[in-house]
């Protein structure tokens, strides 16, 4: 079955977006078979741990998307148990990816810099004020 695309253009002010869309190019409605997911959960053993830390407890996060989100520590130190990402830390090179966040102690206004890659880690931070 041949497929042609067709682009859409949505505009409003200070909006514009575009979308493609797929279809069949002989007029029926009959959507594309799904894809398989035969591969899904078929990872080597090797590959299931990360830096000594198990998968089932990381979470997938972006480091541009970190600022002023909000921190929860599994095992508060001080009192201080929520915090907030005040500071991307970039490396010397311009250009490079994120190194590290600055967190922000809500109570005690205290900041920690510690490498971003650690809030993937479940058992040591929750993601928001719980």
């Amino acid at each position: 079955m041949w497929y042609r695309t067709i682009e859409v253009w949505f505009c409003s002010p200070g909006i514009r977006m575009k979308a493609t869309l797929a279809m069949p190019a002989d007029g029926a409605t009959k959507a594309p078979p799904p894809r398989s997911l035969a591969s899904v959960g078929s990872e080597p053993e090797s590959s299931k741990k990360v830096s000594g830390v198990s998968r089932s407890n990381l979470r997938a996060l972006s480091p541009k998307k970190l600022l002023l989100t909000k921190w929860t520590a599994v095992t508060p130190h001080g009192k201080e148990k929520h915090f907030l990402v005040v500071k991307l830390v970039d490396p010397e090179p311009l250009g490079s990816p994120v190194v590290a966040v600055e967190l922000e102690a809500v109570v005690s206004r205290r900041v920690r810099v510690l490498p971003w890659r650690e809030l993937t880690d479940t058992t040591k931070w929750m993601q928001g004020w719980v």
